[in-house]
């Protein structure tokens, strides 16, 4: 356990909300900026409730999202990036933990890019379902590489039996003549291999792949660094650090400091005590986090949904603890997470008393 994770457990019920209350009040003065954070996997749903969330915001000149998510649905981060352009003067992205694939398309449409010395982006290719499975998923770039593979075996089989037969038989075949035996070696060693691509299966990838590629374009992006995004790691884990994102995204990021390492501690111990799971650096993927810090106005509208008032509230005199309200949705429907669909039902978001962030 670390020492963080035992500070959140054992501190009393209403230290991480208050933290975390007084750590947004005075980025948002600081900034000018309404905040959100997400943790979760990104799909149409989880990011229509977390758009749903502005109408709370204080619709402040700038915006602060913090990110955390091992990717999704590259329409829903386009969506979600073009939202929050379009909403505020300027945006700005905090990534304290993984923000993969789908959410590094995300942070693409961001002014700026703040990393944490654990944040990291991923590669932009496509996560596609596997044939006959429900679950297993694998990456837009396994089929290109397979061909990158087989095109360079298949020269090298070529090379090695051309000049062999040349060579070897002291000038008496024609180059033409081994050249035809080569090829007809390389075509029978490989033809098996090349046969189990499926052709539609291929033309899928290579959409799925330009469609990050258009959207990363789109959101503003040299097409040359989006394709290197999308085209050049081996892995669909691969970590792209605070370094390398620096050098892949110029002018874009930059790394942590300050009151953003003081937020980053403060949503990592509220959600320790919160969900028993540090969502920054895990973030959930089950079911979902959405959170808007909101004036005082609104949190009071929340206390009259709720059938509470203002007096009744012990931290009401805290305009600190007043700022803080929370969303939670999804499908997680354990002890301490957010309560999810039942029956098939749609997920919506569920509203939290403050009564309950505060203990």
């Amino acid at each position: 356990m670390t020492r963080l994770s035992r500070e959140a457990e054992n501190a009393p019920p209403d230290t991480a909300a208050m933290g975390l209350a007084r750590t947004v009040t005075e980025i948002k003065a600081t900034h000018d900026a309404d905040i959100f954070w997400f943790s979760a996997r990104i799909t149409r749903e989880s990011v229509q409730c977390l758009l749903g969330e502005f109408g709370k915001a204080e619709q402040r000149e700038n915006c602060i999202v913090v990110l955390s998510t091992f990717g999704g649905d590259p329409d829903a981060a386009y969506v979600l990036a073009r939202f929050f352009r379009r909403a505020y003067a300027r945006v700005t992205v905090h990534v304290f933990g993984p923000c993969k694939s789908a959410g590094t398309l995300a942070c693409l449409g961001a002014n700026e890019i703040v990393m944490g010395p654990f944040g990291e982006l991923g590669p932009l290719d496509i996560q596609l379902c596997k044939d006959d499975s429900l679950a297993a998923r694998t990456s837009g770039l396994d089929i290109f590489q397979a061909l990158t593979i087989v095109s360079t075996h298949a020269f090298e089989i070529f090379q090695q039996h051309f000049l062999g037969i040349v060579g070897g038989s002291g000038g008496v075949i024609t180059t033409r003549t081994a050249a035809d035996i080569a090829t007809n070696v390389a075509s029978q060693l490989l033809t098996p291999i090349t046969a189990q691509i499926d052709p539609l299966r291929l033309g899928e990838m290579q959409r799925a792949l330009q469609v990050a590629m258009e959207y990363g374009r789109r959101l503003g992006v040299d097409e040359d660094r989006v394709r290197r995004l999308a085209m050049d790691y081996p892995a669909h884990g691969f970590v792209i650090d605070v370094e390398e994102a620096r050098e892949l995204l110029p002018g874009q990021v930059r790394v942590a400091e300050g009151q953003e390492l003081e937020l980053e501690a403060a949503l990592r111990a509220y959600g320790l005590q919160r969900f028993g799971q540090d969502v920054i650096r895990d973030p959930l993927d089950d079911h979902s986090l959405h959170l808007c810090l909101t004036t005082a106005q609104a949190v009071q509208r929340e206390l009259e949904l709720n059938g509470e008032t203002a007096d009744g509230d012990e931290h009401q005199e805290d305009p600190a603890y007043r700022d803080l309200a929370v969303v939670v949705g999804g499908t997680g429907d354990g002890e301490g997470e957010p309560a999810g669909p039942r029956n098939g039902a749609e997920a919506e978001p569920q509203r939290v008393p403050l009564s309950f962030i505060g203990g």
